[in-house]
């Protein structure tokens, strides 16, 4: 980029910066282009028609000096959080929407994994979570964690990680980022619903493919003590289980596309309420989480 502007006069030794709002501006003021961060020095150019002031774009960062950095958010998750083709998953929509919604720039990380228990999730919180220094982060876990691999051989009779393994897991994630001055909200696994797959695959004791709420038989439970942890620890409360049970009179079938994963419209109903919390409970704020 080049500015070029004509002075009848020599320009004064120093060199100064341009803004293009206020012109020539105080050297301690760098000028800000779509965000980026930019020196504009300005010289003298000696020309056949006078002497004019030459000006060179230097660009020094992405962030204008004094310009807050977007919030950061962490969406840490299995694969109802993961991005999914052909939808535009909740952690999408909320970086399109909330920077309107909260009037400041949102960086929005998806950090959720398909199959992933929060076992699984352990071993990637400190890159995935810790290490990006989040505002805000956003944990839903739970139906890979409850699932009882009954189609194995032999079937498995416990679940993948038992109830007091899975609490412990997410009290570990709430510490770690709370010691680092972050905040959390908790969510709650949506429900699941038969489809002929699931009923070849799941379609044993414990489970019941009789009852439309027979492959919930223990991810309730882990529904349960995510309100239960999310009200001893102070923590926010998105609970999609009850969302989903509720919309529309009590039909969580048309939010999930093939039984487990939100379709479009259940990832419209999770950012909704998502986007909700985090204006009622004030969690875009800078402040320290207590």
């Amino acid at each position: 980029m080049h500015f070029a502007l004509r002075t009848s006069e020599r320009a004064a030794a120093p060199v100064r910066r341009y803004d293009q709002q206020r012109g020539l501006a105080n050297a301690a003021n760098p000028v800000c282009f779509c965000g980026m961060r930019a020196t504009v020095i300005l010289g003298p150019l000696k020309t056949m028609n006078g002497w004019r002031l030459s000006a060179v774009l230097l660009v020094t960062g992405l962030t204008c000096a004094g310009a807050p950095p977007p919030l950061t958010i962490v969406t840490f998750g299995d694969s109802t959080t993961a991005e999914r083709p052909g939808f535009t998953v909740y952690s999408q929509i909320l970086e399109q929407t909330l920077p309107g919604r909260l009037h400041e720039p949102v960086r929005v990380i998806n950090a959720g994994v398909r199959g992933n228990t929060t076992a699984d999730a352990a071993k990637r919180f400190a890159h995935d979570v810790l290490a990006v220094h989040p505002d805000l982060v956003v944990m839903q876990f739970g139906i890979n964690d409850a699932t009882i691999d009954v189609w194995k051989k032999p079937p498995a009779t416990e679940p993948r990680v038992v109830l007091a393994d899975y609490l412990a897991n997410l009290r570990r994630f709430i510490a770690g980022v709370r010691a680092q001055g972050g905040k959390v909200v908790l969510m709650t696994p949506n429900p699941l619903r038969w489809t002929p797959q699931l009923v070849e695959m799941y379609g044993h004791p414990p489970y019941n493919a009789d009852d439309p709420d027979g492959l919930n038989i223990n991810l309730s439970h882990y529904a349960a003590a995510v309100r239960e942890l999310a009200a001893q620890t102070g923590v926010p409360l998105v609970d999609i289980w009850h969302a989903y049970e509720t919309w529309q009179g009590g039909a969580a079938d048309p939010l999930v596309a093939d039984g487990m994963h939100p379709n479009q419209r259940g990832h419209e109903l999770v950012a909704r309420l998502l986007t909700q919390t985090i204006i009622e409970e004030q969690l875009s704020s800078r402040a320290p989480a207590p």
